[in-house]
């Protein structure tokens, strides 16, 4: 059992390093902004208020033992249910955190002539079988084996990696209809006395995948498919060969989210290429305002009725745009409000072909650049969501975010 225990504890170990190492590797990425073109290198740090990126899980679980002799047993018939609770934390966009109780019902099988050594409990010898003299004082015939029946509770700590962040770029789950974990943690498995079965407590090494389908941003629909491993003494019997038994999990559940969820994706650049690219970047605003007349801003801005020409395209059902092509938009509002300083713009979620809740986050995010990056007074911008096309009467808007502007008396 000790040799167990020191490959469960040395396997977690693994994982968890190999993730931290992960999050150490500095990165030089191609940087073009406001047309201007620089290789930095920097460090990602993601961040989130404590209490954000909760969530409850309950599950509804059958159970599958596969000891030394439990496929005497059709599947179908050790196939048994139970339930599985827990709370948790995405800690990181790659990974989290979960806590788990569960517990109910397994079923094995005993063939009875080549029983080993049980467990010693108060009333019964050595070599004694407990359970084949309960099923016998119940007239149940033994000759041919028993079925093995344990009640059973089990809390555990699990760690998640979120395989779509993992394997490409960081995107908010809140946003994605499909989530897929992998999972591996620790467990604590305790077996009732019951039915001739020995009162008995094992650490669990756990392992699993999980699919989420998001039905909204806070509730989704989950499948899981797991696997306990323990040590083959879990049911009371020693001495029949096997050194591990395991514990097959199907589960299918609902998952709730709470708290604020998603993070701040933070670049951490060196302060000598910080300068460089400040430095490159206020040149070239300096030369593209010399290149922009007043005339043509307000002509475009007054062709739509009050809807300036400028918007920022989104991919579709996404709160993500391709930043090369759309951040001049952005940088030629951030112009037109500093050239008119007596201007307020209503930032508008078309919700054409978009869900409501997508578009209240592109208008989120855009409204953040424009205050963050560009030094806009957050009283000079307003939001809305609405049928844009159908307002206007225009087309080719359906997955945008626009702005209206109206002149503060």
């Amino acid at each position: 059992m000790k040799t167990n225990i020191r490959y469960i504890f040395a396997t977690l170990a693994l994982f968890i390093s190999a993730v931290s190492y992960s999050q150490k590797v500095e990165e030089t990425r191609h940087v073009e902004r406001d047309s201007v073109k620089i290789d930095v290198k920097y460090k990602t740090r993601y961040t989130a208020p404590f209490w954000s990126n909760l969530f409850l899980q309950g599950n509804f679980a059958g159970r599958v033992i596969y000891g030394e002799e439990d496929n005497g047993l059709p599947f179908f018939k050790r196939l048994k249910p139970g339930f599985t609770i827990g709370i948790g934390k995405q800690i990181h966009p790659d990974f989290g955190i979960k806590l788990s109780f569960g517990g109910m019902r397994l079923d094995g099988w005993n063939r009875t002539d080549t029983y080993g050594v049980y467990k010693q409990y108060a009333g019964w010898a050595q070599n004694k079988d407990p359970m084949k003299e309960y099923y016998e004082s119940q007239g149940v015939d033994t000759s041919n084996g028993y079925v093995h029946q344990m009640k059973f509770l089990e809390g555990s700590a699990d760690i998640l990696f979120d395989l779509g962040n993992i394997f490409t770029k960081y995107n908010h789950y809140g946003d994605r209809k499909w989530r897929f974990d992998a999972y591996l943690g620790l467990g604590f498995i305790h077996v009732m006395r019951w039915k001739g079965t020995s009162r008995n407590s094992k650490i669990t090494l756990r392992s699993g995948l999980i699919t989420t389908y998001n039905i909204t941003p806070e509730l989704g629909l989950n499948f899981t498919i797991g696997n306990s491993m323990t040590s083959s003494t879990i049911d009371g019997v020693i001495g029949k060969g096997g050194k591990l038994d395991h514990i097959g999990a199907m589960a299918l559940g609902l998952k709730y989210s709470f708290g604020k969820q998603g993070f701040k994706t933070m670049r951490l650049v060196s302060q000598s290429e910080m300068w460089q690219l400040t430095n490159a970047m206020a040149a070239t605003r300096q030369e593209e305002i010399k290149n922009v007349t007043i005339e043509r801003m307000v002509m475009d801005t007054t062709m739509l009725g009050g809807l300036l020409i400028p918007s920022v395209v989104f991919f579709p059902n996404k709160a993500e745009y391709n930043k090369e092509l759309q951040q001049v938009n952005l940088y030629r509002i951030a112009l037109f409000m500093n050239l008119y300083k007596d201007i307020t713009i209503t930032i508008v979620g078309n919700i054409n072909k978009s869900q409501r809740y997508i578009a209240e986050k592109r208008v989120d995010i855009v409204r953040r650049i424009l205050i963050q990056d560009y030094g806009i007074n957050p009283k000079r911008l307003k939001t809305d969501v609405y049928d844009l096309n159908k307002r206007f009467g225009v087309q080719g808007y359906e997955h945008s975010v626009s702005f209206t502007f109206y002149k503060e008396e």
